[in-house]
């Protein structure tokens, strides 16, 4: 039985990870642990009953038995030339290998990877970067916080630019009906800078649930540039949350790429808690066959003069479903806010279906905001066009599609051309759902 259908596994898994963690981890977190059993033992797995999940369909989730995993695989990283010359750290089925990570000895001395159970119980100041109240009832965050193994810390210290970007490799290799439990703390300190490359995917055909959390805490002036890649595969569930800290005057810049799992959800919430803070969001994900892809975003200005913009590109093809949440919040007193937000989307499938929900709320006075959300489909007659020019009508709706997604760019001028390769793939491979006729 796994953890997520029997109460008496699940207590069991439990108390045996508690035991194994009493000598590492601090009391204060091994008191947050608890906390988060008993909450996911009350709530359970989210439903459509929930306002914030009501339109993802969860029950393959409660059909699937998933528990501790098992594997015989061996681990072959993907072939990226661009990435030859980034320092890259492997996480093997939610736990970070030394042994298969690349150039770690090209960071600066100063900066500090470990494992994040171990720093946890040799720095106190890492009680108040841990475990934000992103949500008081998301319960894969309980989920993830009561059984997560080890996880990963990273900390850049005050004025240190790293010159090489780094690489969160995330691959899965566990068998059938396997939980996958990554966490990571990253922190950057004043006036540092970073460039972090998130990438998701799984090296076995079974189905697995993925429940990642990444929590980013930004120091005074820093800069971080975040991209996020999620490409599992198509048997497989993908669910994630990306919390952010922002200090005075620091930079977020954050790029999503989805293409993989079967039912996947991004959550992104940003806390700009101080005075000049700048945040830019961009996503793009392609959605076809049964698959359903679920986006939400969160942005809560409580400072003056804070700017974001948030821009999410849906394609959507078969019967797949697409959602997108964004949620921009101005404070009482976050006077000079400026922020925008747009959800524009592409249907190529009469049986597809996108749910756009761009909101706004605004508490305080002297500020600029504005959201939008268009949906659509390929333009008929620029179709009819390159069609009776002797394009065939697959390739025309190849590159209209290129087109719409060509405005979603990955922060790195280095990781440019192997990810327009990458996304000339993915879209090569929809089958636009019959929608259009050749001329």
């Amino acid at each position: 039985m796994g953890i997520l259908s029997s109460i008496k596994k699940r207590e069991e898994t439990f108390k045996e990870r508690l035991s194994l963690l009493e000598k590492k981890e601090p009391s204060w977190f091994l008191e947050q642990r608890r906390d988060a059993f008993k909450q996911f033992s009350k709530t359970g797995l989210p439903t459509r009953k929930d306002e914030e999940w009501k339109y993802l369909n969860l029950s393959p989730l409660s059909a699937a038995d998933f528990g501790e995993g098992k594997t015989t695989q061996k681990v072959t990283l993907p072939d990226w030339p661009s990435l030859a010359d980034t320092i890259i750290i492997t996480i093997v089925n939610g736990k970070w290998d030394a042994k298969l990570s690349h150039n770690l000895k090209e960071l600066p001395k100063e900066v500090v990877i470990s494992n994040l159970s171990d720093a946890m119980g040799s720095r106190i100041d890492l009680k108040k970067n841990i475990n934000h109240p992103v949500a008081d009832s998301n319960s894969l965050l309980f989920l993830n916080t009561a059984f997560f193994d080890c996880g990963l810390f990273l900390s850049i210290p005050d004025k240190t630019a790293v010159k090489k970007a780094i690489v969160l490799w995330h691959i899965v290799t566990h068998q059938e009906n396997s939980l996958v439990l990554p966490r990571s703390l990253i922190t950057l300190g004043k006036s540092s800078k970073l460039d972090l490359v998130e990438f998701f995917m799984g090296q076995t055909e079974a189905s697995y649930l993925t429940n990642n959390v990444t929590e980013i805490v930004l120091g005074e002036s820093s800069q971080l540039n975040h991209l996020r890649i999620q490409d599992e595969n198509k048997n497989s569930h993908h669910f994630s949350l990306t919390h952010v800290s922002q200090s005075y005057q620091s930079r977020y810049t954050s790029a999503s790429f989805s293409s993989g799992a079967h039912i996947s959800r991004q959550q992104c919430h940003v806390m700009m808690d101080a005075e000049k803070t700048q945040c830019n969001l961009s996503g793009l994900f392609i959605a076809g066959h049964n698959q359903q892809m679920d986006h939400h975003v969160r942005i809560d200005h409580l400072k003056p003069e804070g700017t974001s913009s948030t821009l999410f590109k849906g394609i959507v093809d078969g019967e797949a479903k697409g959602i997108f949440n964004g949620k921009v919040i101005v404070h009482p007193n976050a006077w000079h806010t400026d922020a925008w937000q747009k959800s524009n989307n592409l249907l190529l499938s009469p049986e597809a279906e996108i749910d756009p929900k761009p909101q706004l709320e605004i508490f305080a006075h002297d500020v600029k905001c504005s959201h939008g959300a268009t949906v659509g489909a390929l333009d008929p007659m620029a179709l009819f066009y390159l069609n009776s020019r002797g394009i065939s009508l697959q390739k025309a709706q190849e590159l209209l599609t290129y087109g719409f997604a060509h405005e979603f760019q990955v922060p790195f001028d280095w990781m440019k051309n192997n990810f327009e390769c990458f996304l000339t793939q993915k879209l090569t491979g929809l089958k636009f759902g019959g929608a259009y006729e050749e001329v």
